[in-house]
């Protein structure tokens, strides 16, 4: 998965490390593999933390009017992953 960039990771002193936001209680958030292969390799790490963690104002919950909400918070809500694999592209 590291390999193919479904699960992102990044390398410190040689050493592979692997962020844990990217797991639920059962696994993988769900479609989290979707929206990593859309991030660009040589992003920074902290771009991609704070990318996941920030609110997106593209990232609307249609049941909540004017409610925006993180990348992973959609994900883990079960959203459509198309919306934020295409916000990771621009990252």
């Amino acid at each position: 998965m590291v390999a193919d960039g479904s699960l992102y990771s990044f390398l410190i002193d040689n050493g592979r490390h692997v962020p844990d936001f990217q797991f639920a209680r059962n696994g993988l958030v769900p479609n989290i593999t979707r929206v990593n292969r859309e991030l660009d390799p040589g992003a920074h790490p902290v771009a991609v933390y704070n990318w996941y963690h920030t609110p997106n104002s593209d990232l609307l919950v249609e049941d909540h009017p004017g409610r925006t909400v993180t990348p992973l918070d959609w994900l883990n809500a079960g959203y459509d992953p198309a919306k934020p694999a295409a916000l990771a592209k621009q990252l």
